[in-house]
């Protein structure tokens, strides 16, 4: 019996290491919040999406700091086209967003904006752009609704796409 664990440990340490060989088990997106800039207390921020495989849907929870900013309005990029929309819900500190195509659209491999998010500055004194919005969770589907592997890139660059 303890011979039998002994191979389906190493058949399975083989797969596993054949996977990250081959890249199964890689990342096929990456994901960030990008803060376009302010004027008199109002801005917008991006969801940029670096994307090796299509992409129909996805899913995002954003925390921000309710007491320093407020998200006004979420829309779909214009670089991603018209067929996509955007459902979204904001509570306690959370930013809760959608995007799908009804027509069956996926979003092409390559890097760029897909969801914008207007927002207004509610504090005199001003945190770090950087703190403003966090991804806290991200769901990535294909055009199957199959789970696309993703990592979100915590560290923000002001206006980089």
């Amino acid at each position: 019996m303890k011979s039998s664990w002994k191979v389906l440990l190493v058949v399975g340490l083989v797969v596993l290491m054949w996977g990250n060989i081959w890249g199964m088990n890689k990342e096929k997106a990456t994901i960030k919040v990008a803060i376009n800039g302010e004027t008199f207390g109002k801005g917008t921020a991006s969801i940029i999406l670096d994307n090796s495989v299509p992409v129909a849907a996805i899913q995002l929870e954003i925390k921000f700091q309710p007491e320093s900013v407020e998200p006004v309005k979420v829309e779909v990029s214009k670089d991603i086209g018209k067929a996509f929309s955007v459902s979204y819900k904001i509570k306690s500190g959370k930013l809760k967003i959608l995007l799908y195509s009804l027509q069956g659209e996926v979003i092409s491999p390559g890097k760029g904006e897909v969801i914008k998010i207007a927002y207004k500055r509610k504090d005199e004194v001003y945190t770090s752009k950087e703190n403003l919005f966090t991804i806290k969770k991200v769901i990535l589907s294909d055009i199957r609704a199959e789970s696309i592997p993703c990592k979100v890139i915590k560290k923000e660059l002001e206006g980089e796409f």
